[in-house]
């Protein structure tokens, strides 16, 4: 498996993976990245020294992404965003590798990472909360994944 920053060129592939992860956890809708503009697009999303994404090949077949991206108005706060991974490659620490990539980068650029979920996908839920992320009981921001149920933050530096 290889891991690498966000390429024009994997912009399809991401976008059908998160639509299949969404339509296997009924989060098909708006008000979450099954709506975002962008989504097609995501590379043109990570474009400042602060922001990263990062995508998971298996041979030529993208597997798995995740994310850091800026809040606006929270300038030490960022979110990890778009973390998914296909079913065929779940239980196999993917998630684990792009959670440690990511937060690697995250805590060298921000003190807190923030991050919007669904509650009922409950293998990411385990892994936020195994990374110490605690969970809020209400959204840090009003964002355009209002349909989320569960919001969590982690502080990243002392």
């Amino acid at each position: 498996m290889q891991i690498q920053k966000i390429k024009e060129s994997d912009n399809k592939k991401l976008e059908e993976l998160i639509r299949s992860v969404l339509i296997e956890y009924n989060a098909n809708r708006d008000g979450c990245a099954w709506s975002d503009p962008l989504l097609g697009e995501m590379s043109t999303c990570y474009r400042e020294n602060n922001e990263v994404y990062y995508v998971v090949y298996d041979g030529d077949k993208l597997i798995a992404g995740c994310g850091i991206g800026q809040i606006e108005g929270y300038p030490s706060v960022c979110e990890l965003q778009k973390l998914y991974c296909s079913a065929d490659y779940r239980g196999q620490g993917i998630g684990k590798m792009l959670m440690d990539k990511c937060l690697l980068f995250a805590s060298e650029h921000y003190d807190q990472c923030y991050l919007e979920t669904f509650l009922s996908m409950s293998e990411a839920n385990r892994l936020y909360i195994k990374y110490g992320f605690e969970l809020l009981t209400k959204p840090l921001y009003s964002g355009e994944h209002n349909a989320c149920d569960g919001w969590y933050i982690k502080t990243l530096k002392k």
